[in-house]
């Protein structure tokens, strides 16, 4: 650990005005400044930040404490890390004795470096290298942004990085965990990535963290992009792609730009913009809207132009509402991506349209809300209505709670005094109706209505996901559930399960096969996108196993008390089903 003394002087030597400001926006209030907390919901600014005692205080959730408190919170770093990070900004040298994590994550970074560098070389120095090269250059991809993007090449060898690897003396186990290689037990070590170019994905420090591979070759047929598989090192829902070069262009202009996807970055790159930053083919989380209000309070949102963008854009919105912070919404026309878009009308229209054709994130909802209205169509107008009351009642402003119903007035012919009486009187939470059918984890196909899964349920769901091994066990379970929103969950993971090869789960595949399907897609962020602790123990996984089996058995007793006096055929049909899946007879007797 670093010394206190050297702690101290850390503290003391740093504005934590100036840092904070970099993570939050500040402005002033008596002797202290204030901003929104970043580790609570907080919609009005109730943390205080003071140059004179060094500290922040966050009035509403208590967190508190000095500037290397502050930084290790919000990038989730140990004290050491932030002590040096802030020590860096002073020109301090520190040394000290790293802990056993420390030393672990040196070595991984060290690892992925080479096998970027090797990536790297196969591209400028192979034959395969040559063909995939001009493949680029029609993409309009130049050589300055090969270099820059540090765009690589997989050779189509079955194991040409493992033995590159293995000449650094690289461990075979480290290989492995990275997800660089894998081992047949019949043929061997491989490489898992072949035939493709690689783009490296790194961390907001520039540190590559893993790889998206893209076919290349004329009748491929295999996946388009594969990824590095989710590890305890690589966590693909927490990156945007690009993000240590965007933040230094996007400070400096003050905007950025959020894309879909990683290609939408170089196509909008070759349009002249360096500010843009994208998700790795995973629904936007509140750790990623956390991650760009840090850099600037301008942000536009990029999607695709087809229905999967649009679901896309109303998501990402739908989270930045509650912020106070506003968001551009580009959506591209005639259902192009931005490569489409640029190849069709030239890097000069990409750029002026993703500059001019923003609209604020309140219009683009409403819009999205209008966009199937039937006046003469009562229930067209009560949708229409709720979708407007629905996304005004998470703004805590009553100027855009007002325009809007105004805005709504006029569309719908209907008075303002009518709407607003609607609004007031509407509940902001509505209660789902129960289903009266028993729902369990069956190969049986169902509609259902939207449910909630509990932390257990999730931390399987997401373990299942990220740890194909698993996947197979957990299928295999059979629990009775009399609630229906368990159902949708396994049709997901049944259809996911086509998607895994060689244990990989091909993620980006699935959701491009899953982008029209609203429940698939509305899972799969369910599941990507909500908190979660590290489930990689398969000791702790056992435990949620069987804390769902508890629940959905308690679930069940109580579903079918309350059933008994109602529907007895229904009674006897769940007495069957419980009978022939568990093994608590004599309890529900």
């Amino acid at each position: 650990m670093i010394p206190r003394n050297i702690i101290n002087k850390v503290i003391n030597e740093t504005d934590i005005v100036e840092v904070i400001s970099e993570y939050v926006q500040l402005q002033p209030r008596g002797k202290s400044m204030f901003g929104l907390c970043p580790f609570h919901d907080d919609q009005n600014p109730s943390m205080s930040v003071s140059r004179e005692i060094k500290m922040f205080n966050c009035f509403s959730c208590n967190t508190k404490g000095n500037v290397i408190d502050f930084v290790a919170k919000y990038e989730n770093i140990n004290v050491d890390k932030a002590t040096l990070k802030l020590a860096k900004r002073l020109g301090m040298n520190i040394q000290y004795r790293q802990s056993a994590e420390d030393i672990r994550n040196e070595k991984r970074y060290q690892i992925m470096e080479e096998a970027t560098r090797f990536y790297e070389f196969y591209l400028r120095n192979s034959k395969e290298g040559q063909v995939a090269l001009e493949y680029l250059a029609k993409r309009g991809i130049t050589d300055e942004m090969i270099k820059r993007f540090r765009i690589g090449l997989a050779p189509s060898e079955i194991n040409y990085l493992h033995f590159a690897l293995n000449e650094k003396q690289v461990d075979f186990l480290d290989q492995v965990e990275l997800g660089l290689v894998r081992e047949n037990k019949e043929t061997g070590p491989y490489d898992l990535f072949r035939s493709r170019i690689m783009f490296p994905l790194s961390d907001a420090y520039g540190r590559v963290v893993g790889f998206s591979g893209r076919i290349y070759l004329a009748g491929d047929n295999n996946a388009k992009y594969i990824n590095s598989p989710e590890s305890s090192f690589f966590h693909k829902s927490n990156l945007l792609y690009n993000l240590h070069q965007a933040t230094v262009h996007a400070k400096r202009i003050d905007k950025i730009y959020l894309f879909e996807g990683f290609m939408d970055v170089l196509a909008a790159d070759l349009a002249g913009i360096k500010n843009a930053v994208a998700t790795m083919g995973t629904a936007l989380t509140k750790e990623h809207v956390n991650t760009l209000i840090s850099i600037t309070k301008n942000i536009v949102l990029c999607f695709d132009g087809d229905q999967a963008g649009i679901m896309a854009s109303k998501r990402a919105a739908e989270l930045f509402v509650p912020t106070k912070v506003l968001p551009q919404v580009v959506v591209l026309p005639e259902g192009l991506d931005p490569d489409d878009y640029r190849k069709k009308y030239g890097d000069l229209a990409l750029s002026e349209y993703l500059n001019t054709a923003s609209v604020n994130i309140y219009e683009f909802l409403f819009q999205d809300a209008k966009r199937d209205l039937v006046l003469d169509d009562l229930n067209s107008v009560e949708k229409f209505r709720n979708a407007v009351f629905g996304f005004i009642r998470m703004s805590r402003s009553q100027t855009v709670k007002d325009f809007f119903l105004k805005k709504m007035s006029e569309t719908l012919g209907i008075s303002l005094d009518s709407l607003a009486k609607d609004f007031g009187f509407m509940k902001e939470d509505i209660t789902p109706v129960p289903s009266t059918k028993p729902v369990y984890f069956s190969k049986t196909k169902s509609k259902f209505s939207k449910g909630v899964i509990n932390a257990y349920e999730l931390i399987i769901y997401r373990a299942m996901l990220s740890v194909t091994d698993y996947f197979q066990i957990i299928m295999d379970l059979s629990i009775v559930h009399p609630r229906p929103d368990y159902l949708k969950y396994h049709n997901f993971l049944e259809y996911m399960s086509k998607f895994i090869t060689d244990g990989v789960f091909e993620e980006e595949r699935f959701v491009e096969k899953i982008k029209d399907d609203e429940i698939l897609h509305g899972v799969y962020q369910d599941v990507m996108t909500k908190p979660h602790p590290d489930y990689d123990k398969p000791k702790y996984l056992e435990d949620c196993i069987e804390k769902v089996r508890e629940n959905a058995e308690r679930d069940l007793r109580m579903f079918m008390i309350r059933t008994l006096e109602n529907d007895h055929d229904l009674y006897d049909l769940l007495l069957k089903q419980k009978r022939e899946n568990t093994t608590f007879e004599n309890e529900v007797e």
